[in-house]
């Protein structure tokens, strides 16, 4: 054994990493290092991705890096929350990877409630804070799924919170440099749901946990900017992330299921970026009740991707008639 080799078995394995974009964030850094620092886990190294900030966030970052030798952090150009992320996976050292948001914080066990060395990626809960008042979103008991039953994430927990965020989640950092998974920074919404989907498209076994670790700040006021082609763009990449988790090949029944629930995962996230605009109610009542009873195929096969495509050209129709009154 050579003196590389002896220097290597030596380091011992960082069991997680985790990845801080930040924006901005002055007024909650301090909360959100101090709470990842606070962790009974300590075995972490903590990326900290500065995109472009304007305010004392790089300085305060950096402070923070020379006082703790298990943080890294890297500055760039604003490039968005995306670009951020995959900054910081590109270095990312730890067996297993997560993501916190600056403005949010975790509670001392929220690495610790993770442990499970059988599961390629693990969901915790999360608790939701707006004005002063805090509602926990979470699994009512421990899930567990395979390869063959990936489908059933959907149906058992379309549309909440903890499956849709990028947080309270740890994926295992080999599955991800095996295939060069990244964050699509051509979307601007719904872009971390579509990493997890992806995600599942190379894992092997998913376990979801009735805890809640994780503190989710709702912005008070948080105005979306989004246009049809980013519409367009979104649903295509749903349809290509869940093409091959077995969901079109199990029978018409399971297919019928599964549409509803992907398909108005969707639409929630997509409708809810119109209340900023005018006659929101009138589109979205249309799209919800009537668009997804008119567009029946017959090609069983293609049933998603068939109604996700027309439910595009009726909200392509609507959104010009909107901006042209």
């Amino acid at each position: 054994m050579n003196s590389n080799e002896k220097i290597r078995r030596h380091i011992p394995e960082i069991l997680y990493s985790i990845i801080v974009p930040v924006y901005n964030a002055e007024t909650t850094l301090h909360r959100c290092i101090d709470s990842i620092l606070a962790q009974t886990e300590p075995n972490f190294e903590l990326i900290l991705v500065n995109d472009g900030s304007k305010d004392s966030s790089a300085s305060i970052i950096d402070e923070y890096a020379s006082l703790d030798k298990r943080i890294k952090v890297l500055h760039k150009v604003n490039g968005g929350v995306s670009s951020a992320r995959n900054l910081g996976l590109s270095i990312i050292r730890g067996k297993y990877v997560t993501f916190i948001d600056s403005d949010d914080f975790v509670s001392p066990d929220y690495l610790s409630s993770f442990n499970d060395e059988n599961a390629d990626l693990v969901i915790g809960g999360v608790i939701c804070l707006e004005n002063n008042q805090e509602y926990i979103c979470q699994s009512d008991t421990v899930y567990y799924y395979n390869k063959s039953n990936f489908g059933d994430i959907i149906i058992d927990h379309n549309n909440k919170t903890y499956i849709r965020s990028p947080w309270c989640k740890i994926y295992k950092s080999s599955i991800i440099r095996k295939n060069d998974l990244t964050y699509n920074t051509n979307i601007h919404f719904a872009e971390d749901y579509f990493f997890t989907l992806e995600f599942l498209n190379f894992c092997n076994s998913v376990k979801i946990i009735p805890q809640s670790h994780y503190y989710y700040i709702l912005p008070i006021h948080r105005v979306y900017k989004m246009d049809v082609l980013q519409y367009d763009t979104a649903v295509k990449t749903y349809c290509e992330a869940i093409k091959n988790l077995n969901y079109t090949k199990e029978g018409i029944t399971q297919d019928i299921k599964i549409n509803k629930r992907g398909l108005f995962c969707v639409l929630h996230i997509y409708i809810s970026h119109l209340r900023y605009i005018p006659k929101f109610k009138e589109i979205s009542r249309f799209i919800t009740k009537k668009a997804y009873r008119h567009t029946a195929v017959e090609d069983k096969e293609l049933y998603i991707s068939a109604k996700l495509k027309r439910i595009i050209e009726i909200s392509k129709l609507l959104l010009k008639s909107n901006h042209n009154h």
